[in-house]
């Protein structure tokens, strides 16, 4: 059965109102045998240097396990921020693990972040690689998918990327699939 946790395994938002925690996946990124964490906050918006971002994704990797009085639990690194584009794309609504998307040989597991209303409202999906450790993890995504970039929707669309799920074979070519919901449009799209 589920127990509650000590304060120091409980992670909090830095914003109030950023919706911490709306989308949460888990998924070992470095194949250190340890789950890491990814978090969205899709309503924190930050304005710097580089401009103004709508939505953060907070991303934990594990330093591994504590023990301590017959329990385990999990401990985190500082978090790598991953910056949403432009404001209110509510980037981090969604997330979702793929496995090992790009095949690579380490086969390290790489996940995804919607922006639904990214791109002028038609939205965007955010594919990120899984890497060997937190320093070589990179804050900038392999690939960019817009609503736009489908050609046989036959149709406009809006908040792609409101829903993800993904790491499924669906098409049985063998490698994983992502499902993208676009809940304004009922419209629902199968990535492979």
């Amino acid at each position: 059965l589920l127990t509650f946790t000590e304060d120091k395994f409980i992670l909090n938002g830095t914003k109030m109102g950023s919706a911490f925690g709306y989308a949460i996946e888990v998924v070992d990124l470095n194949n250190d045998g340890f789950d890491d964490l990814i978090v969205g906050a899709p309503f924190e918006h930050r304005a710097d240097s580089d401009g103004h971002f709508g939505g953060i994704v907070y991303v934990y990797f594990s330093q591994g396990v504590e023990r301590s009085r017959g329990e385990s639990s999990k401990v985190f690194h500082t978090p790598i921020t991953l910056k949403g584009p432009g404001f209110f794309s509510q980037f981090g609504l969604s997330i979702s693990k793929l496995g090992n998307l790009d095949g690579d040989k380490s086969g390290y597991n790489d996940f995804a972040v919607g922006a639904p209303f990214a791109d002028g409202g038609k939205g965007a999906v955010y594919v990120f690689l899984g890497q060997e450790s937190k320093k070589e993890f990179r804050s900038t995504p392999a690939q960019i998918i817009t609503a736009s970039d489908l050609p046989n929707l036959h149709r406009n669309v809006s908040s792609f990327g409101f829903s993800l799920s993904g790491g499924s074979d669906l098409d049985g070519n063998g490698y994983p699939d992502l499902v993208v919901g676009a809940v304004t449009e009922g419209v629902v799209t199968i990535l492979r």
